[in-house]
């Protein structure tokens, strides 16, 4: 009995041994892992020893061709248009004729305008004569007025002597009284008259104004070339009847056109700072392997959020661009005294460049302050933390970052530019 239950309670523990007895071996038995070596990865990249110099910056800019003294021709009144000798984008030479109206309706206009001052020009001369009869009246009446203000007088005297009758008397104020009123009706005629006077002067100045606009009409009713330029745009054709302030044609100078381009805000405070000083700035235009200077001539009143427009006087050996043509334009910056030339590979964004200290990348601040030639190469310049013999990574890595172990090599510019 005792027996049967030590093997019923043996042989669990017995296997449990067992078991255990066997992980133990298995454990002790297996082959070891080797662990493997982690290597960092080296990328190889170009550097550049960097040394601050000056230069004269550059900067692309596109600009768009503008005719600021374009004029507009506009009908000085309705006629026929009988002469056109130029179409849209034809030149011009300074005295050429360009349009004219018909001259038989402008001298109908011209002689109307004459007859119409002619016709209060003889209002008013015969209005001053009637005024000169009218006041030689007014001097008579007044003159009876006061003889018959003297007999009224003479007859009180003589009633209050005795010498005549009352009747007399009232027969002489009865006469005063109706002289007055003729006094008084001849003075309201010559106050009208003045009025009148007055109001036909005034219709006079007017007729003159009317017939001196009318010749001024006549004059601009054939258009003549106030200098050389170009027709930009022709509203009518030979044989149309316009009307007054209808718009005819436009034109413009070739000494006016101008070049209007957005500068970075940016560049703002280094080319305010260099006209202020007076120094010039001048944009180079090139074309059929020509180079063309364009002067700055000034700044835009008003910014915007793609920067400040600036103008350029383009020169008369440009006098073929039509305005709206787009060019591309190298504006010449004002001298730096310090500055970095970097192809552009080194920069990450605009503001960040990676030095190599101890074969690993160091970020540095820096700001783009212009462009460069170098031998045909458009280099950027910059400024910022940057020193001599800093060693600038030139190879542009997508996963750039601070402590990237590189291996480096220096190269020289001859090898840039190959």
């Amino acid at each position: 009995m005792l027996s049967e239950r030590l093997k019923t309670w043996l042989w669990p523990i017995l296997i449990v041994v067992v078991a255990i007895g066997i992980f133990q071996y298995l454990k002790a038995t297996k082959p070891e892992v080797i662990k493997a070596a982690i290597e960092e990865r080296i990328w190889p990249v170009d550097v550049l020893t960097v040394k601050a110099q000056a230069w004269q910056p550059q900067q692309i800019i596109y600009g768009e061709v503008q005719a600021p003294a374009t004029v507009r021709v506009v009908a000085s009144l309705a006629a026929e248009v009988s002469v056109l000798t130029r179409q849209e984008g034809d030149e011009f030479a300074r005295g050429d004729v360009l349009l004219e109206l018909n001259p038989t309706e402008v001298q109908l206009t011209l002689r109307s305008a004459l007859a119409e001052r002619d016709e209060a020009k003889a209002l008013l001369t015969a209005e001053n004569q009637a005024q000169k009869i009218e006041q030689q009246r007014l001097e008579q009446e007044t003159q009876i007025l006061q003889l018959k203000k003297a007999d009224l007088a003479r007859n009180i005297e003589l009633v209050q002597r005795n010498l005549a009758s009352k009747s007399v008397v009232d027969q002489a104020k009865e006469a005063l009284a109706r002289q007055q009123l003729i006094w008084l009706n001849a003075s309201l005629l010559v106050s009208q008259q003045q009025s009148k006077l007055l109001q036909l002067e005034s219709r006079l100045a007017k007729a003159q104004v009317s017939y001196e606009r009318a010749q001024l009409n006549a004059q601009r009713a054939k258009v003549i070339a106030p200098y050389d330029g170009r027709i930009a745009k022709l509203s009518v054709a030979q044989g149309d009847q316009v009307s007054a302030n209808t718009v005819l044609l436009q034109y413009y100078p070739y000494d006016n056109l101008v070049l209007r381009a957005n500068l970075p805000l940016t560049q703002r405070p280094l080319i305010e700072q260099a006209l202020n000083n007076g120094e010039p700035l001048v944009g180079v235009f090139s074309q059929n392997q020509q180079s063309h200077d364009l002067p700055l001539l000034r700044l835009a009143g008003e910014a915007s959020g793609s920067g400040l427009a600036a103008f350029f006087s383009i020169p008369l050996s440009l006098r073929h661009l039509r305005p709206g043509e787009l060019l591309e334009v190298e504006l010449m910056l004002p001298k730096l005294d310090a500055a970095i030339a970097l192809p552009y590979s080194a920069l990450y964004g605009s503001h960040r460049v990676y030095v190599v200290e101890n074969s690993r990348l160091v970020g540095r601040h820096v700001k783009l302050v212009g462009e460069v030639m170098i031998n045909g190469v458009r280099w950027a310049l910059v400024q910022g933390d940057l020193h001599d013999g800093d060693q600038v990574n030139l190879t542009h890595l997508p996963n750039a970052i601070n402590g990237l172990l590189v291996r480096n090599q220096v190269v020289t510019g001859e090898r840039l530019n190959q």
